[in-house]
């Protein structure tokens, strides 16, 4: 869906917006890079946005990137079924999702607040890496601190 919808994105791009585009993408340190570049694009983020994002983003390692912007990772045994938990019934195939040791949960802990809320701010972090690197890195991007990260 990121490919389309980018590639939509960048059909209906003036011509000025488009090479600005490019001239980033062919900058780009990596294909991790210029993936969430386009991505963001995708996420319907305008050309001066994602130069900003670039710039934040620019030579960091496919590591870094993915724990920043891709707040869900499924682990390889995620197909595999585990089966459900004989007290409350839940599916047992769970992998939490953390930055740098926080939960990807509203409190960080899931005890805090609803789910609701946990659930919409995950599910646009996962389709805008702009938003999700405002969660994880803060104002400049460059933040690493999971006590931020909390209470943004």
């Amino acid at each position: 869906g990121d490919l389309e919808r980018s590639g939509q994105a960048m059909d209906r791009l003036p011509a000025a917006d488009r090479a600005r585009m490019e001239h980033l993408l062919a900058g780009a340190g990596s294909p991790q890079e210029k993936a969430y570049l386009m991505k963001a694009l995708a996420a319907g983020h305008s050309v001066d946005d994602i130069e900003t994002f670039g710039q934040k983003i620019h030579g960091k390692d496919p590591a870094w990137l993915q724990q920043h912007l891709s707040p869900i990772v499924t682990q390889g045994d995620s197909l595999k079924d585990e089966g459900v938990d004989a007290g409350s019934g839940a599916n047992v195939n769970t992998d939490l999702q953390s930055f740098r040791g926080q939960q990807w949960a509203q409190g960080g802990d899931g005890r805090e607040g609803t789910c609701v809320a946990s659930s919409t701010v995950t599910a646009r972090a996962m389709v805008d890496p702009v938003y999700a690197l405002s969660l994880t890195g803060g104002p400049s991007g460059q933040e690493n601190d999971p006590a931020a990260f909390r209470r943004r």
